[in-house]
């Protein structure tokens, strides 16, 4: 009984050993090896939630513990590799932004932990693809073995997760997709087959596309839903009654 009520915290903690060993292992210069346990470690992230509500184990000390170890392993290890392998060749200036990926990450765990808000969408890009997004775009570089590992690219990837991380922009959560169901879900599963065998056959080349689109959909549909509001004819009625 014991096990089954500490299991989600325990694979939490594993999140934050990859975590932790992302990190050992960036400062001694194995950064694929460090970006590939990042890659792991948003697993075990998706994997704790799903365990504590497959063994009804939620609790708000297993919250918190998820929060500290996404701090560990989404904000404070991929802001290590980038500085290590790209940044601290610009100084003070690579430290700043390497710290602001971090502060970043640290200020949207809280504003989640903090809002209790029930909505049913996620408020600012979460931390996990944040961090995803920067290991995916480490992957596609080091592929190449092109100067694409630069300091000014990584400067604009950390600025753009860090202002989509703190703002108010909805994006989707995930959905629990049903083995059987309507046509609608039979082309959900067979879509998410379709990216995880091109993840499976290229994981180097594909997880940065992915992550893009995931990046824009935020945006994109919140334009959306703003310019649909603008064309509603009540929003100009009062134009109207003042001609």
């Amino acid at each position: 009984m014991r096990i089954r009520k500490s299991l989600p915290n325990i694979v939490t903690l594993g999140n934050l050993f990859l975590g932790y060993f992302a990190i050992v292992m960036a400062t001694q210069g194995r950064f694929n090896f460090a970006a590939w346990l990042i890659f792991c470690a948003t697993f075990l992230d998706g994997l704790d939630g799903l365990t504590a509500r497959l063994t009804n184990q939620s609790s708000e000390f297993g919250a918190e513990l998820d929060s500290f170890s996404d701090v560990i392993s989404f904000g404070l290890a991929p802001s290590i590799l980038i500085y290590q392998s790209s940044l601290q060749h610009y100084g003070f200036t690579g430290l700043l932004f390497g710290f602001m990926l971090v502060a970043a990450s640290v200020i949207r765990l809280v504003k989640f932990n903090i809002s209790h808000s029930g909505k049913p969408y996620l408020v600012g890009l979460v931390v996990p693809a944040s961090a995803l997004l920067l290991v995916s775009f480490h992957f596609y570089a080091s592929y190449y073995h092109s100067a694409l590992i630069t300091g000014p690219l990584y400067f604009g990837l950390i600025t753009i997760c860090s202002i989509m991380m703190l703002t108010n922009i909805p994006y989707r959560r995930v959905p629990v997709i049903p083995l059987y169901g309507n046509r609608h879900q039979i082309l959900c599963w067979f879509s998410l087959l379709v990216i995880m065998g091109l993840l499976i056959w290229k994981p180097k080349l594909m997880l940065l596309p992915f992550m893009i689109i995931y990046l824009l959909t935020g945006p994109v549909e919140w334009l959306v839903v703003y310019l649909r509001k603008l064309g509603k004819p009540e929003n100009y009625a009062g134009e109207g009654n003042r001609l």
